[in-house]
């Protein structure tokens, strides 16, 4: 078992002002907080609890996920509805002992004893009472009204005892294994004096870096750092090229231009929202930041697609009236719809992740179903467009062919292409994500398999990332500024056929190399 005593010292204090903290509330019901950790020598978590606020007793379980299946007993056969105390109303319907009464179950294998596992437990007692409670004294736990030896359960090991200890300093629990650990409280009711147990604590998990994050989001901090370097070198490389090549610069680059701003923007922001939250925990300012960086994603998402939109229709090689279809009105309505949409599936993200109670109290709903209920019109104005895209491409292409342009074409074969291949890695990054937490539904603690990863499953940073920026990447140096590419648009009007009968000969790629010097403006 992980050693955990009772400590206090400065050097935990100094310590903890830099790891992430969560605030173990008062409440009559059980309640759990669970973070990664980093196993090393300087590694542990701390609960520490506000003896001029709390009173009563309460009983504390600590664990790795990994050892939950020693915890309690399953019912209605599954892992996520177990009976892990027997409490009053437990005992009454006669869903455990009179031996468990009052204590955490256990269910240990043959030859497995408590001290064999991550778990540790025990009852506090408070030595002072909440001021405005009736508890006439300090309630002391002795031991040995729960040291008495249980009897064997339905063919499994009994509960052991559970010590007691009155509260006095901080609980300190080393971690010295890499795992996802949880802090389980249960305030426990004494029908004597009839008084509830009331308690303002927090737990403090301290990790191998210095950081207010939990460890599961430490990851998206370098991740976007690593990003948005990128994305500058990417900006600076596209601005020299687009300041040396001003005379001929194309309506599409000039739509490029700005995307590669938002981009960059995007990046950025999500950078220093999550640095502000690693340096100084969560708040009323980190709340706003996240809200403002996933409206900005959001902006980003819906220029993206008018982009892709532009581009595959032909903007700047195809006239007004060679235009396809899909680009009517009804387009622009998409569009209109889909940006609100996006600010709507973000205010709902921002609100479920800063404030899970509060937008649970407002939508009354689970966060799964307001996930869904967000999505409901995204999605499909999504897909519209993303259709709208495919037929504008298509259509393009045919056109190019039967005007024999076959070098611009070309360039359109390839960001055809990588639209696709960018679309299809999505959508499998998606599906996958979605089996996987289907494939864990009856587990107690899916994030405990892949915490680790848990950044790149987790959006917006990781797996939307990873096939959206090389794409962008790939698009834009695909269509980067240059006098070549000027001057290919330049004959944009002269087809293969008309130049043949007239004499005129469109040039090809290797003319356009030698005369990138002479390009038209």
């Amino acid at each position: 078992m992980k050693a955990a005593k009772p400590t206090l010292s400065l050097a935990v204090f100094i310590l903890g002002v830099t790891a992430y903290e969560v605030h173990l509330s008062n409440g009559i019901f059980p309640y759990e907080v669970c973070s990664g950790m980093w196993g090393s020598q300087d590694t542990f978590i701390n609960i520490t609890f506000d003896p001029h606020k709390s009173s009563g007793q309460l009983e504390l379980l600590i664990f790795e996920a990994s050892d939950y299946r020693y915890i309690g007993r399953s019912r209605y056969g599954s892992e996520r509805n177990k009976l892990t105390y027997c409490g009053e109303w437990n005992f009454e319907r006669g869903e455990c002992t009179e031996e468990e009464r009052g204590h955490s179950i256990f269910n240990l294998e043959d030859g497995v004893a408590l001290s064999d596992t991550s778990i540790w437990t025990a009852r506090l007692a408070f030595p002072l009472s909440r001021p405005g409670h009736d508890v006439d004294s300090p309630q002391r736990l002795e031991l040995a009204d729960y040291s008495a030896p249980r009897d064997q359960i339905q063919g499994h090991q009994s509960s052991p005892p559970i010590p007691s200890i009155e509260y006095r300093d901080p609980i300190h629990y080393s971690v010295r294994e890499d795992g996802y650990y949880c802090v389980f409280r249960n305030p426990i009711h004494i029908p004597s004096p009839g008084t509830w147990p009331m308690h303002d604590g927090t737990v403090l998990f301290h990790n191998t870096f210095i950081s207010q994050l939990p460890a599961a989001d430490y990851s998206k901090l370098v991740f976007y750092a690593v990003m948005f370097s990128l994305a500058s070198l990417v900006t600076l490389a596209w601005g020299l090229l687009y300041y040396e090549n001003r005379d001929c610069i194309l309506p599409v680059q000039r739509i490029l231009s700005g995307l590669i701003g938002v981009v960059e923007f995007d990046m950025l922001m999500a950078l220093v929202h999550l640095t502000f939250t690693n340096d100084l925990g969560q708040s009323t300012a980190s709340a706003t930041l996240h809200f403002v960086t996933e409206i900005v994603h959001a902006i980003r998402n819906t220029l993206t697609l008018l982009t892709m939109l532009l581009l595959c229709r032909g903007e700047a090689v195809l006239r007004d009236d060679e235009a396809p279809e899909p680009f009517t009105a009804k387009m622009k309505w998409l569009f209109s719809l889909h940006l609100p949409s996006g600010v709507f599936v973000a205010s709902g993200k921002v609100l479920d992740l800063e404030y899970p109670k509060r937008a649970t109290q407002m939508f009354e709903l689970t966060t799964a179903e307001q996930i869904k209920c967000s999505l409901v019109m995204l999605v499909p104005i999504t897909i519209s467009i993303l259709c709208g895209i495919l037929v504008s491409w298509i259509h393009t292409m045919s056109v190019l062919s039967s005007r024999g342009q076959h070098t611009i074409r070309r360039k359109y074969r390839y960001t055809g292409g990588i639209f696709t291949l960018a679309l299809v890695v999505y959508l499998t990054l998606r599906i996958y994500t979605i089996y996987g937490y289907d494939s864990r539904e009856d587990n107690a603690y899916p994030e405990a398999d892949d915490w680790q990863l848990l950044w790149l499953t987790d959006g917006p940073g990781g797996w939307l990332e990873l096939p959206y920026f090389p794409a962008c990447m790939a698009v834009a140096f695909l269509w980067r500024p240059s006098k070549r590419i000027g001057a290919m648009v330049a004959y944009e009007e002269i087809s293969q056929a008309e130049g043949t009968d007239r004499g005129i000969h469109a040039p090809s790629a290797d003319t356009m190399d030698e005369e990138e010097g002479r390009a038209i403006d």
